[in-house]
């Protein structure tokens, strides 16, 4: 039969003491009004354990200790800049081997999210009079992308991928 659920250790308790007092597990049973197996279980748990406390160690563990979460959290305060990858190496160097998916995952549950920096008006700004420059204020109005032609549209994309890939400053960073 299937758990069902977890008597309380008020019950477990009081299964222990009435089995130490000398009554069968029919006996305890039937005063409790909890099944003979249950009984049964609840006993060799207490001689193989000694004790009716639930213990730890149901479910899987976590991958990271709350330590090693809280150096994650300083450091990304510290340097918004860094990256998953980054900090996956420098765990693996204190001996914690983790993913960087695992990293990001722990962050993101932390209230820490990457986000890609809002640099749209700085870029323009800074290519005023070129042929990119004109292609972005094309580009960004309401009514031009089905207005732009599959070639155009083409020398606007490869050349702000290579500004983009050019330029370190922008990036990810990670904000709360």
């Amino acid at each position: 039969m299937v758990k069902s659920r977890e008597w309380s250790r008020k019950t477990r308790e009081e299964v222990i003491t009435l089995h130490t007092k000398g009554n069968g597990y029919k006996k305890i049973a039937k005063m409790l009004n909890i099944p003979r197996e249950t009984i049964g279980s609840i006993i060799r748990k207490f001689k193989a354990k000694g004790t009716v406390e639930t213990l730890p160690g149901r479910g899987r563990k976590k991958m990271l200790t709350s330590t090693a979460v809280r150096y994650l959290k300083r450091r990304v305060e510290k340097s918004p800049r860094v990256t998953a990858e980054e900090l996956r190496k420098d765990l693996s160097d204190v001996g914690t081997e983790v993913s960087a998916q695992t990293i990001r995952r722990t962050l993101r549950n932390e209230g820490l999210h990457a986000r890609t920096r809002q640099i749209f008006s700085q870029f323009l700004s800074s290519h005023t009079g070129t042929f990119l420059h004109s292609m972005l204020q094309v580009a960004h109005s309401s009514q031009s992308q089905h207005l732009l032609s599959a070639t155009t549209r083409k020398r606007f994309n490869s050349a702000l991928c290579l500004e983009f890939a050019n330029d370190a400053s922008y990036g990810l960073s990670w904000y709360v």
